[in-house]
């Protein structure tokens, strides 16, 4: 087997556990607890192939650490072994703790300074082991002559890690290949990673990090799921990653926030990074995802604020302030529904070919937007611009420019082509205060069809027709509301059904209302000029999808997809809500853990349509232990709504059968308890609860990811709402 020809080499072939030490060889199957605690690593601990080492809830396990200053402490000496000692791993590893007694592997002595080897996971069946509500701290790693370093938890692919805690690790986890196998996905889930003074210079480095990726086969999935990186980083350089529903914050080491070959990136916090260099979330090339439903604030690499996505598809429902962000995207991407603050975007396209890029539905409050695409072509529409500094700014190559129906302040849309055909701006509104237009006519705007202006047009702009000029902005009735990131038109606007009836380039607006529409009440149907169709009506409808495995027990993290339109994954209550126009879809679910499944939906507007699938677990990790199983039955259908709020969401939720009293909980990121509220006897009843984003005082709270917890007896049901302002 792998690695055993040089076992003799490492230590001498004798197994030793006396009172509370337990060190050398196991080749029998093994158990310690917490009757023997706390349990001392003196020497370095192996676990043979054929052995399963056993760790009971409640145990603590302190393993010789050494001075991180001597670089030769963690150098394997003629003995075979290092000052700092290791765990290794070649059979199979279950430590699997509790909520209320966790298992504990610490250092040394508790000394600052001070590091233990870590965990080396070399077993050809990585997914047999398991770590569940363990706390790791105070490692760095250790080169021997097994070949494969040593770090906090290293281990090939197919590790499941769920619910613990790592702090002060060189490495909280890494994750290797062994001659680019093929292997089960890894499972991170639920787990915290702390870094803090502790942090020390380690072979001229001063960079823990939380997790490392280094996998060259991109078949191999590894998925990270709800954890929290609190100024520990992330570098994932390699595989097929699903980063879903993380914190990440207070990161500064350099290379402190790099993500490259990702799938999804959904539903993250992303706040106050300061690494020293380019923070970067990067797309896989064999299997393109989303970067959705994020919320990115205050990304700044010390020369500029910046966040680079690369190779993206679909950039959509994403909340960004405080930042600069460039996004390379593949040909034919989409950007939209997007919320920016106080941000500058660039969105760029370098293959030969850019497509068609889509940039619809957005709304920018102090901020910019521009693109750069080689030959190919922009639809920018339904998009609002609002503030004092703000600005759009496109160049191509070649190709078509078409901005159409959206509210543009201060600045004008311009593109800059430099070889191609026209550019042509359809039913928009400007606001031009400070008249830069006619101070900046080197930008070769073309051709201007039913737009409303407050100013008059250049010379070198063609009037096409129908264009409303040297207006006064209140004739357009325009009302914006930049909390909410509302716009509406009011019932006297001149903007109401004059725009360009020869061209409806798509049948939704920004609030996606159908158009175009009657608005002015004539019998004829004209689009309007800005980005909503006045007087319309809703035309998407919903899908709420609940998964569970063929136990019944809720599942998370599962995938649903309508192709081309949308993006959700399910939450700890397992389901989703996916808004969707009307018709019939094919509804895919997929997952690294269980059999994938589809079904078809039918969408009514106005309405939600219920559906529940069961899928088969594939892989074995994901059988959990009968104890740890939650009783779910007497709470379902939660749902928060909207998502995200401002200023109140509803919470509501059923429960079946001897419920009682329930209670609702308000968390914020940090898990402080803000608002309770109390339902009485709510047995057999849909119930539901309004926050209004106050505390029990009444003080705001600020835009950001909080939680929700519902609790009935010993039943408990949670989720993650987002405050947006």
């Amino acid at each position: 087997m792998r690695y055993l020809f040089i076992v003799a080499l490492l230590i001498i072939r004798i197994s030793c556990i006396e009172a509370t030490e337990i060190y050398g060889i196991l080749d029998e199957d093994t158990i310690i607890g917490p009757d023997g605690n706390p349990w001392y690593v003196t020497h370095n601990l192996i676990v043979n192939e054929d052995a399963t080492l056993t760790i009971l809830p409640g145990t603590e396990i302190s393993v010789t650490a050494a001075y991180t200053d001597d670089y030769y402490n963690f150098v394997a000496d003629n003995s075979g072994e290092a000052e700092a000692k290791v765990i290794t791993i070649y059979g199979k590893i279950l430590a699997i703790g509790t909520e209320a007694d966790s298992i504990f592997f610490t250092r040394n002595p508790d000394y600052p300074d001070y590091r233990w080897g870590g965990i080396r996971i070399l077993s050809e069946n990585p997914e047999n082991s398991k770590f569940k509500h363990c706390e790791i701290k105070y490692t760095a790693y250790v080169n021997d002559n097994i070949g494969v370093s040593s770090y906090g938890i290293n281990s090939q692919p197919g590790i499941s890690i769920q619910y613990c805690y790592l702090q002060d690790n060189y490495r909280g986890i890494r994750i290797f290949e062994y001659e680019n196998e093929l292997y089960y996905p890894t499972n991170i889930y639920n787990c915290s990673f702390l870094d803090t003074n502790d942090r020390i210079l380690f072979h001229g480095y001063d960079e823990d990090l939380a997790i490392r990726l280094c996998i060259e086969n991109a078949s191999n999935i590894t998925q990270i799921f709800s954890c929290d990186f609190n100024s520990a980083g992330i570098d994932l350089l390699s595989g097929t990653n699903d980063i879903i529903n993380c914190t990440f914050s207070n990161i500064t080491q350099q290379f402190g926030f790099r993500i490259s070959n990702n799938h999804d990136f959904y539903g993250n916090e992303v706040i106050n990074l300061t690494s020293s260099s380019l923070n970067d979330v990067g797309s896989s090339w064999t299997d393109k995802g989303v970067f959705r439903k994020n919320y990115i604030h205050r990304v700044n690499c010390g020369y500029a604020m910046e966040l680079e996505l690369t190779d993206c598809e679909e950039v959509s429902d994403n909340h960004f302030s405080d930042l600069n962000i460039d996004m390379y995207m593949m040909p034919d991407s989409r950007f939209y529904n997007n919320t920016s603050e106080n941000s500058g975007m660039t969105i760029m396209c370098n293959f030969d070919s850019a497509g068609t890029q889509n940039i619809y539905n957005n709304f920018m409050y102090e901020s910019s937007i521009s693109g750069d695409i080689t030959i190919g072509d922009y639809n920018y529409f339904n998009n609002i611009l609002f503030g004092d500094d703000v600005g759009i700014i496109f160049h191509l190559d070649g190709g078509v420019f078409n901005g159409y129906n959206n509210y543009t302040d201060k600045w004008s849309l311009c593109a800059i082509l430099y070889e191609g055909d026209d550019t042509n701006y359809y039913n928009n509104i400007f606001n031009d205060v400070a008249g830069f237009i006619e101070n900046n006519f080197y930008r070769y705007n073309r051709n201007f069809y039913n737009n409303f202006l407050t100013y008059n047009i250049p010379d070198f702009i063609t009037d096409c027709g129908g264009n409303l000029e040297d207006m006064d902005i209140a004739l357009a009735g325009v009302i914006i509301d930049t909390l909410n990131h509302t716009f509406a038109l009011s019932d006297s606007s001149l903007c109401i059904d004059a725009g360009y009836e020869g061209t409806t380039f798509c049948n939704w607006d920004y609030n996606y209302n159908y158009s175009p529409f009657d608005g002015d009440g004539d019998g004829v149907a004209v689009v309007d000029i800005g980005p909503v169709e006045y007087g319309s009506y809703f035309t998407i409808g919903y899908v709420k999808c609940t998964v569970s495995d063929l136990d019944s027990v809720p599942l998370d993290i599962i995938r649903g997809e309508v192709a081309g339109e949308c993006v959700e994954y399910t939450g700890l209550d397992g389901s989703f809500v996916m808004g969707l126009p009307e018709g019939t879809y094919t509804l895919n679910l997929t997952s690294p853990f269980y059999e994938n499944d589809s079904l078809f939906v039918a969408v009514n507007v106005a309405d939600t349509s219920f559906v529940n699938m069961s899928l088969e677990a594939t892989y074995p990790f994901v059988e959990a232990d009968e104890d740890e199983l939650l009783v779910v039955e007497l709470i379902s259908d939660v749902v928060a709504y909207p998502n995200p709020f401002n200023p109140e969401v509803t919470i509501s939720f059923s429960t079946t059968e001897g419920t009682g009293n329930t209670e609702i909980s308000i968390f914020n990121i940090k898990g402080q308890r803000l608002r309770t509220f109390k339902i009485q006897n709510s047995s057999f009843k849909i119930n539901q609860v309004v926050w209004d984003g106050t505390d029990e005082y009444g003080n705001r709270a600020s835009t950001g990811v909080y939680l929700f917890r519902i609790k009935a007896g010993n039943n408990e049901q949670a989720g993650k709402i987002l405050m947006l302002k």
